[in-house]
């Protein structure tokens, strides 16, 4: 039974919307290449919509060849749509060894770092960026240094972990940032799965301006937790003074 076209789009993108597991991801935007034309034509299409970059490599296979069309799934006559139009959401996988302990940096934010000045350019229409941090437990600073262009308005961070280890130790993390003295003005939705408490605070706290934050470390609003932990106690000379006036 072979599927309407518009019918095939849909299920494609149900199933590359799933929060699937790096290789779950990485197995789909391969095989979905060789099913048929009329399959890799429309997992092209999903793939341009909500791009994920797995590797460096990928990024510039991106870059290279699938923004600009010259991929093999776009040599078709019925080809209307333009990939650096359609994308609305750009997500990045940062994935380590946990065994390895505390890189410096992943190799991909060197090129997030070089791409997104020229975001508004290459993806003009693109309203969400996301970092997918797989397996890691320990800092980054490198997020504190990202800038996103003014069309930005979402950024989604999700911990993603492959055994129970790097989950376990990321509660008990400290921060995750070396420098929280950043921020992230544009964004009005932030959203984030799976980070400790200090490291919620501060990225709620970077996106002062946001309008909407969803967090599964807290269970109550989290706009109204971190103002509750953020509130300065006061001094226990105030409060002796409090209670001699009280007294008199």
């Amino acid at each position: 039974m072979i599927l309407p076209l518009e019918i095939l789009g849909l299920v494609i993108a149900e199933a590359w919307a799933l929060p699937l597991t790096p290789f779950q991801r990485l197995q789909m935007a391969t095989s979905s290449l060789l099913v048929s034309k009329a399959f890799a034509w429309e997992f092209n299409r999903v793939f341009c919509t909500d791009i994920h970059i797995l590797t460096p490599s990928h990024l510039t296979h991106v870059l290279r060849f699938v923004l600009p069309r010259f991929s093999v799934a776009f040599r078709s006559t019925d080809s209307p749509f333009s990939p650096s139009e359609i994308c609305r959401s750009i997500s990045f996988l940062l994935q380590v060894n946990p065994h390895r302990g505390n890189e410096l940096s992943h190799p991909l934010w060197n090129s997030i770092l070089c791409i997104m000045p020229h975001l508004s350019r290459s993806l003009p229409n693109v309203q969400r960026v996301s970092v997918n941090y797989h397996n890691w437990w320990f800092s980054d600073p490198y997020l504190a240094y990202l800038q996103l262009p003014k069309h930005v308005t979402e950024l989604d961070v999700a911990f993603t972990h492959s055994n129970s280890f790097c989950k376990e130790r990321l509660k008990k993390n400290v921060s995750l940032f070396a420098d929280p003295s950043f921020a992230f003005p544009g964004v009005k939705k932030l959203t984030v799965v799976g980070g400790n408490r200090s490291f919620v605070s501060q990225l709620v706290r970077a996106c002062h301006n946001a309008k909407s934050v969803t967090s599964d470390t807290y269970k109550e609003p989290v706009m109204q937790m971190i103002t509750q932990e953020t509130v300065a106690p006061r001094p226990k000379k105030q409060f002796k003074m409090n209670a001699v006036l009280r007294t008199t």
